[in-house]
């Protein structure tokens, strides 16, 4: 038999019970209402609202520990227009379109979009990897398409004539 493993550690014959016996859907139902969520505060509910419908649960109730960076999430419908007039502003301008997806870091847009009601997307050069990092860059080419996409945009969102 395979060794399981969590956390750095071998799993214990209950742990793997418990593993086993979790019903997939009904989780990745539960996560994406957990990704829904625009708050951590209101994650933290969902999580112990779900976890009082399950007897076992209930008997060995989870505990919620938030550490590091507490970023809210947040997220911009993708038929709002300001999506739509960033990715063709940047086609125009780079020449292909570039890719429009959710993210995983924590970014002031959540301000924008949960504080004030901003539709909001992050745009920009260079490559995350090296960013907030020492020596951190992004080549001088991206930078300069990323400000005529973003030049292009601004002109187009307030409705001026190219």
């Amino acid at each position: 038999m395979s060794d399981v493993r969590g956390a750095g550690r071998a799993l214990s014959a209950a742990e793997r019970r418990a593993l086993d016996a979790l019903d997939a859907d009904a989780l990745v139902a539960f996560l994406r209402r957990l990704i829904a969520i625009p708050s951590l505060d209101g994650a933290e509910s969902e999580a112990q609202r779900a976890a009082s419908a399950d007897p076992w649960i209930v008997e060995h109730p989870p505990t919620v520990e938030w550490w590091g960076g507490r970023f809210d999430p947040a997220v911009t419908d993708p038929s709002d227009p300001i999506v739509a007039t960033v990715v063709d502003a940047a086609t125009v301008v780079t020449g292909s379109p570039p890719i429009a997806e959710g993210v995983t870091y924590g970014a002031d847009m959540r301000l924008l979009v949960n504080g004030a009601g901003i539709p909001t997307v992050l745009f920009g050069p260079g490559d995350v990897r090296v960013a907030h990092m020492p020596d951190e860059y992004a080549p001088i080419d991206q930078l300069r398409l990323a400000a005529g996409a973003l030049v292009l945009a601004a002109l187009r969102f307030c409705g001026v004539e190219e």
